[in-house]
């Protein structure tokens, strides 16, 4: 809009120069209207994309210029120059707070927050030192932290929980709640697009709590398979036992044989050691008395052991 306005203003300088050119003479007016086109570049000011300058007046009044050709009336006004700088950044910006939180248990943890904004009114944003502005936006993103986590029961259920926390945050930053009863737009002039939390780091002592809680967690996890495991195989062998055995015989034989193709016990090797004499003589009586007696004395499924007949 201002360029169309000195536009329109140069035109109507070179149609009062062509008019004047009629009464006065021609090497007043040519030099005049070339120093007025002169004046009238010099009063433009081109801003580049994502940048934008502040337009001042000697009456205090201060103006924000963003991309694009600008028109500034020298010398009734002239580029700002703010903390040492006339161009600034509008690019999207990152400030990052680390602060404490505490549970509902008192348990504390610490929480690595990246805010990202962008500025929408320049003026109001350079109003505010750097330290006091990143002091300020601080201390709101830490009472909104600790207001939500205090909720939560322990450090766990905080981490479990940090999108709601950084959502809670976020939504904070549009409420009311700065001096004045003001926006953040209005107050600091910027807007807070998202809110980041980083994982926690825990500290050392805390990192090895964990390490042990995961170890019995898994150790736990393994005696319920394993017990899974010994009531399957009771229930396999429900039907395979004689008549007459008690149910709790069956889960102890069950349990006993899961055990041992576990490997957690050893098989008991059913053997009856008897002398090389005595099982020559054994083997000399007649099959029937062999039968009669091996019934009386061997035990079920066991085997005696001996040398073999004829050997040396």
């Amino acid at each position: 809009m201002k360029v169309i306005f000195g536009l329109l203003v140069l035109a109507a300088l070179v149609v009062a120069t062509v008019l004047a050119a009629e009464t006065w003479p021609l090497y007043y007016v040519v030099p005049s209207a070339a120093l007025v086109v002169v004046y009238l570049l010099g009063c433009i000011v081109n801003v580049q994309p994502k940048t934008a300058v502040v337009i001042v007046n000697p009456f205090g009044g201060m103006r924000e210029a963003r991309q694009g050709w600008q028109l500034v009336l020298r010398p009734f006004e002239w580029l700002g120059k703010i903390n040492g700088a006339e161009v600034f950044s509008l690019q999207k910006r990152v400030l990052d707070v680390k602060l404490d939180v505490e549970s509902e248990d008192e348990e504390v943890l610490t929480l690595d927050l990246s805010i990202n904004f962008r500025i929408v009114a320049l003026i109001k944003f350079l109003e505010f030192p750097e330290a006091e502005f990143k002091e300020s936006l601080s201390e709101h993103a830490k009472a909104l932290a600790s207001e939500r986590a205090r909720l939560c029961k322990d450090r766990d259920e905080i981490m479990d929980k940090k999108a709601d926390i950084e959502d809670f945050i976020h939504f904070g930053f549009q409420r009311r709640m700065f001096s004045g009863n003001l926006l953040l737009e209005e107050y600091h002039g910027i807007k807070v697009d998202t809110v980041v939390i980083s994982d926690p780091e825990l500290p050392e002592d805390l990192k090895k709590a964990e390490v042990e809680r995961e170890i019995a967690e898994k150790r736990a996890e393994a005696k319920v398979h394993e017990a899974k495991g010994l009531a399957r195989a009771a229930k396999a062998l429900q039907g395979r036992t004689p008549k007459g055995q008690q149910p709790e015989m069956k889960r102890e034989k069950a349990m006993e044989l899961e055990l041992i193709r576990s490997g957690a016990i050893k098989k008991e090797n059913k053997e009856v050691e008897i002398g090389p004499h005595l099982a020559e003589a054994i083997d000399s009586l007649p099959k029937g008395v062999l039968a009669f007696f091996g019934s009386l004395f061997m035990p079920k499924g066991g085997k005696r052991k001996g040398k073999k007949k004829g050997g040396p």
